[in-house]
């Protein structure tokens, strides 16, 4: 058995790639040899050994570990187990860190749009102050509304990714910052217990009356500057995926990786812009394994009979009105398909027999 370990982060194989791969795949099948490639949905690389005379492919889990193991020309499937209850009672002490933090978080931005809406009633004229109905100040905090709300959510989208990076183990912040092994697990343990423990223990030593105080500051800043830090590697791959792209977006083929991030950032908003103001046709279908074949434009026309509804929004309807056409503020163009974030990145769910149920298919 051999192990060829190809986590591709960008989730993009050339069509050259995807057929010198195939083709050396069927020189394997034929030959009788097995190859595990890693898919960049994996959370860790596999690894492969030999053990009591089988050959074992283990793949890493949060808390467990899924082993591939074969026997002559058998490949038997198990679930080994790969943590303990101080394991769970660790991450558990950084997750609780990380709510608290995120309830501060929660508060703050709170207080922060219940100050813009009292800003507004006082520019307005309707509070007992005396200020007069100032027009420019109300439209300027009027307008900076869906800006704060937006941001701010945000933020708190962020931190709720933080608390289940905390719970996972970091392991979000282990893969960005490159700090493999143990290093990453000594600054968690010393940013949310370690450092906030030694300033708690030195001002009781000092006999402080505000040790709580100093403690509970220490203790934000520590949490928030690890935030900070998962923050600033979020935004940062989000910009860079979005870049990569643009960059290998076909109908685009004058942008290559000498292209001006300008330019790059002024297209990733022309497409922002033409997905989110054009119309939309929601096509439901059901077909079963055997008749289903995708292309790139949507479904074949075996597939087409099994289509079980179509609906359009009232703004979809609208965009197809031929006056719009006529007068130049819409261009009619040629359907394309829109893929969901999970076909994008290959990792769309298989629903079988054993694993479907009412809740997965009225909750998705």
């Amino acid at each position: 058995m051999g192990n060829e370990y190809e986590c591709d982060i960008k989730g993009t194989v050339s069509a050259e790639n995807e057929e010198i791969y195939n083709a050396e795949a069927q020189k394997d099948y034929e030959e009788g040899e097995v190859k595990f490639r890693d898919h960049h949905s994996l959370r860790e690389p596999s690894s492969s050994l030999t053990f009591k005379k089988s050959e074992i492919q283990i793949y890493p889990q949060r808390n467990s570990e899924f082993i591939l193991q074969r026997k002559g020309n058998e490949f038997i499937a198990r679930v080994g187990k790969d943590g303990s209850v101080g394991l769970s009672a660790l991450r558990a002490i950084y997750t609780v860190n990380a709510i608290f933090m995120m309830g501060i978080i929660l508060v703050f931005c709170l207080q922060l749009i219940l100050f813009l809406f009292l800003g507004l009633t006082i520019n307005m004229g309707l509070t007992s102050t005396g200020v007069s109905l100032d027009l420019g100040d109300f439209l300027g905090t009027l307008l900076s509304v869906p800006l704060f709300v937006f941001s701010l959510a945000s933020l708190m989208a962020l931190a709720a990714a933080f608390v289940g990076d905390s719970w996972n183990g970091h392991s979000f912040l282990n893969h960005a910052t490159k700090l493999r092994g143990v290093a990453m697990e000594w600054i968690s343990l010393a940013m949310f217990i370690v450092i906030p423990m030694l300033v708690a223990i030195i001002f009781l030593f000092g006999q402080n009356d505000e040790w709580w105080a100093y403690t509970i500051l220490t203790w934000f800043c520590c949490v928030f500057a690890l935030f900070s830090f998962f923050s600033i590697f979020v935004l940062f791959y989000e910009i860079a995926g979005t870049f990569e792209l643009i960059r290998k977006f076909e109908h685009y083929t004058e942008i290559d990786y000498n292209t001006s991030i300008f330019d790059i950032a002024k297209y990733a908003i022309l497409l922002r812009q033409i997905q989110r103001y054009s119309g939309r046709e929601n096509i439901t279908f059901s077909v079963d394994a055997h008749s289903y074949h995708s292309t790139r434009d949507g479904l074949n026309q075996e597939s087409e009979t099994a289509v079980r509804s179509k609906s359009m929004s009232l703004y979809s309807k609208f965009t197809t009105w031929e006056k719009l056409q006529k007068w130049g503020l819409v261009e009619k163009t040629v359907n394309v398909r829109q893929y969901s974030i999970d076909e994008v990145r290959d990792v769309a769910p298989f629903i079988t027999s054993s694993s479907w149920s009412l809740e997965k298919l009225f909750c998705r």
